[in-house]
């Protein structure tokens, strides 16, 4: 997987497993109670899809962060988890996970669910650099 022409992370790889992730047997309803903002409207279903990102850095073997989406057949998204090492954090990992995402699937509504304190000082900053609406669920 190529990575989005804005990411400058040197040695950054990333490496991704797409996999069918059936909902919870709900066809009609909803997994996400409590963490969804409602903004978007995710169609559980068992034609789901469970999308992996993971960041490699300089060829080593564990991930230093990933990103997990649930992909509805709707053309809508769940980010169920995002993280970055702490050690690896504020070098852009994130945003490269997220941009490489949103490259793959353009267009396609993404609800971000719950954030960390740190989630949400990313996403305001991200947002912010891009001059994008955080509230938005194409952003």
């Amino acid at each position: 997987m190529s990575l989005p022409p804005t990411c400058h992370v040197p040695g950054l790889k990333l490496a991704y497993e797409l996999f069918p992730d059936p909902g919870s047997g709900s066809t009609g309803g909803s997994t996400y109670h409590g963490v969804a903002s409602g903004r978007v409207e995710l169609k559980v279903n068992k034609d789901r899809q469970r999308l992996y990102l993971f960041a490699h850095l300089q060829g080593g073997e564990a991930p230093v962060g990933h990103l997990s989406v649930w992909l509805h057949t709707n053309n809508t998204a769940f980010i169920k988890k995002m993280d970055v090492d702490a050690e690896f954090q504020r070098r852009g990992i994130a945003s490269a996970l997220y941009e490489t995402f949103r490259a793959e699937y353009p267009g396609i509504l993404v609800e971000h669910g719950q954030r960390t304190p740190d989630g949400d000082k990313w996403w305001a900053g991200y947002c912010a650099a891009r001059g994008l609406d955080p509230s938005d669920p194409q952003s």
